[in-house]
């Protein structure tokens, strides 16, 4: 009676086990007198049949887990490969990876249980790597390829001519969207695999790096981005990649770098507008770089890239030139002429006469173009003339490159907030505030997130002065030693480096002269064309800073020399002019001959004022007042040369 009782009502826990105790106690032999019988007209008496259903009912869930246990699928594991490659290779029931992962992730929760292992989550975590990899290998790492290979194939369809696709009625083809709309993998408890957002990372990571590789792709990937969203449903980020347009020249800031030696002569600097452009032979199309360009690149690249470049200059280019520079001033020839110049502009220094006369210069000019040529039939002092345009091509990449970087980190930077105090704001120790654990995510991507506004502030305030110290650099190595009075000995081959700058000079007027010339002639012309070359003028203002001469070539006074020079000749013709009004053919020369005078007085001029400017570059900021404005100081120069004397007699 107590077990009919008991389950007559619901099946609870308390019911049943008060059942099985008095049904255990019925059936023990001589406990009754007699078997237990039904009266006439009532049902039997509970019995153990009748037990046992409700035992099943009440513990369904035990004997479902029991029933379906799949612990012996760890000792089956290698089958896991084939079952899931077999469910891809048929998209339609692609629904049975759920069962199959399912079924394979079931012994990872006995393995966590082993007790005679040291550590026994290694071993689970082993099994969970292994059927990740296995999921990733067979499943949807070829559906990622699968769908980038279609998209490619419909894209390619369009673009190309001529190009037939496969057709859906005679060849089988697999809908491969069903896949993609599988709801995510259940993998464990706490963890789900999502195949959409798989293939999303794949695709998203795939279209970024083949358009870095090539940015003229850019197109074609955006066509492929959004035809996977139309067709599959899969939002593919964007790279944010800036796409190709007429600031991405086909040089790379990169190749730069790894050509150093090949840009600095394919390439002439111009320091005002702060570019290079390319010197062309034949071309009717001229390449050119501009700090855009450069900063494009840096945001391709990094701007690790900046430091990278400092360093293969200084290490792969700087010094092999220095080495020749050293050289060729070292030679004996050149080196007596300088000699000799030097011990007489110091006797005319003592006749209280401190200038350096424009015959004089013209006098080395000359004595240097006899000393041969090279293989190529240039002049040995035009070699050395193209060595220090290169060094100044070479540092004034540098600076475009550092430039470049700040404009950069500046684009970056004015997305972030303005208030006042910003900076100092540490995102770690407001998250660890707030209450989040000091080594879960949300704090170490606050850390990351901070390190990154510390770059981009860095960056943007460095105060990384490249070329000055590349001058430190090299002065300790080239700047001649000085004697126990201060004096350096003039014996060093570098020492007297300042006295040739005016024979450079006019070899530079010249051959930008003769390429300008060649520009207007068109693809005709048998020299190199190009309109400005300022490494010329910057590598002038390295090499000087280096050897510590600027006061020893500011007191030649070339440039005031050169200004009394070409006023001196651009009066002389006037004259003559006016003395000779009716000869036509004698005026015509006249005129070319002025035109020609007055073009060189004018890339002098260019010269002195770029000159000056590239002197801005190696000053040092501290201690130092801010230069003059320019107009102040050409003002101060125009009144300084007005009573230049006539130098340009030896007597």
């Amino acid at each position: 009676r107590i077990a009919a009782k008991c389950l007559a009502g619901r099946a609870a826990a308390t019911s049943l086990d008060a059942a099985g105790i008095a049904m255990c106690i019925a059936n023990i032999p001589g406990i009754f007198a007699a078997p237990l019988e039904a009266p006439r007209g009532q049902p039997p008496p509970i019995g153990r049949p009748a037990w046992a259903d409700h035992l099943v009912v009440f513990e369904w869930d035990l004997f479902s887990a029991a029933s379906t246990c799949c612990d012996w699928a760890y000792f089956h594991r290698n089958f896991f490969g084939a079952l899931i490659a077999e469910a891809f290779r048929k998209p339609a029931e692609c629904n049975r990876v759920h069962y199959l992962v399912d079924a394979f992730a079931a012994p990872l929760a006995g393995l966590e249980a082993q007790v005679h292992l040291s550590k026994p989550k290694a071993l689970a975590e082993s099994y969970k790597r292994q059927l990740r990899a296995i999921l990733q290998q067979e499943f949807i790492g070829p559906l990622g390829r699968a769908i980038e290979s279609d998209l490619r194939l419909h894209v390619g369809a369009i673009m190309l001519e001529g190009y037939q696709r496969d057709n859906p009625v005679t060849k089988a083809v697999s809908d491969l969207s069903i896949v993609t709309r599988m709801r995510p993998i259940r993998f464990t408890a706490g963890e789900v695999i999502d195949v959409k957002e798989s293939v999303e990372a794949y695709l998203t990571k795939t279209f970024y790096n083949l358009t870095a590789i090539a940015l003229h792709d850019g197109r074609t990937y955006e066509e492929m981005r959004a035809l996977a969203k139309n067709k599959y449903g899969l939002t593919v980020m964007d790279g944010k990649l800036p796409g190709q347009s007429l600031e991405y020249g086909r040089v790379d800031v990169v190749t730069i770098m790894r050509n150093i030696h090949v840009f600095v002569v394919q390439y002439h600097y111009n320091l005002h507008n702060q570019f290079f452009v390319q010197a062309s032979l034949h071309s009717q199309q001229l390449n050119m770089i501009s700090i855009q360009h450069i900063a494009n690149s840096i945001k391709l690249h990094g701007a690790g890239v900046i430091n990278t470049t400092v360093n293969i200059v200084y290490v792969q280019f700087l010094r092999p030139k220095l080495d020749l520079f050293y050289h060729f001033l070292a030679d004996g020839i050149v080196k007596s002429r300088l000699l000799s110049d030097f011990r007489w502009f110091r006797d005319r220094k003592a006749e209280n006469n401190p200038h350096y006369p424009y015959d004089r210069a013209q006098e080395t000019y000359k004595f240097m173009r006899n000393q041969g040529m090279a293989q190529d039939g240039t002049y040995l002092i035009d070699k050395f003339r193209e060595l220090i345009t290169h060094i100044g091509s070479a540092v004034a990449y540098v600076r475009m490159v550092k430039n470049a970087g700040m404009h950069d980190a500046a684009h970056t930077v004015q997305f972030l907030p303005e208030a006042q105090g910003f900076n100092e704001f540490d995102f770690a120790d407001t998250a660890v505030d707030a209450g989040f654990d000091e080594n879960g995510p949300v704090v170490k991507t606050a850390e990351q997130l901070d390190r990154t506004l510390e770059e981009l502030h860095s960056s943007l305030t460095s105060s990384s002065d490249f070329l000055n110290i590349l001058v430190k650099v090299f002065a300790q190595a080239l700047r001649p030693k000085k004697d126990e009075d201060g004096q350096e000995t003039v014996e060093h081959p570098l020492s007297l480096f300042y006295l040739i700058i005016p024979c450079l000079s006019m070899y530079h007027v010249e051959s930008l002269l003769q390429a300008k010339e060649a520009t207007r002639r068109g693809p005709g012309a048998k020299n190199l064309a190009y309109f400005t070359d300022d490494g010329f003028a910057v590598g002038l203002a390295f090499v000087l800073k280096i050897l510590g001469q600027d006061d020893r070539f500011d007191s030649l006074r070339w440039f005031d020399v050169i200004l009394w020079h070409h006023s001196k000749e651009e009066a002389a013709p006037r004259q003559e002019a006016e003395t000779n009004d009716g000869d036509d053919d004698y005026l015509k020369t006249l005129g070319m001959s002025v035109r020609q005078k007055a073009d060189y007085k004018r890339e002098f001029d260019f010269l002195f004022y770029t000159f000056e400017a590239a002197r801005v570059f190696f000053k040092e900021v501290k201690d130092e007042a801010p230069p003059a404005p320019a107009k102040a100081e050409a003002a101060a120069d125009e009144d300084a040369r007005s009573d230049v004397p006539d130098v340009s007699d030896p007597e």
